[in-house]
């Protein structure tokens, strides 16, 4: 089925419920239950249970080399993770917060 460039939250064409597709990238309208024609389905899962570690950031701005490139945090917004493989990555303190419990 082709996507429909519809501008309100949801929209009724011909009998059929429109929706916006969820990707952050796309932009396209599609008639629910049919899944959007430019993406694979979103399939609901759940973080495994594992420990990482993280840290706060450094004072003023610090640059983390993380495998996708360069990335910084700043103190007072951000914490520094230490994943599974031994990678480093900056998050969020709220999306931290969302995502993570502190271990004792």
């Amino acid at each position: 089925m082709k996507p429909s460039p519809i501008k309100n939250d949801a929209e009724m064409i011909r009998g059929v419920n429109y929706i916006k597709c969820g990707s952050l990238d796309c932009g396209w309208w599609y008639p629910e239950g049919h899944g959007c024609p430019d993406h694979n389905p979103w399939i609901k899962c759940r973080k495994k249970p594992i420990e990482v570690h993280y840290r706060e950031a450094n004072a003023g701005i610090e640059t983390i080399h993380t495998l996708e490139g360069d990335m910084v945090a700043g103190y007072g917004h951000d914490y520094v993770m230490l994943g599974i493989d031994g990678e480093v990555y900056p998050i969020k303190k709220d999306i931290y917060e969302r995502t993570y419990d502190t271990l004792e």
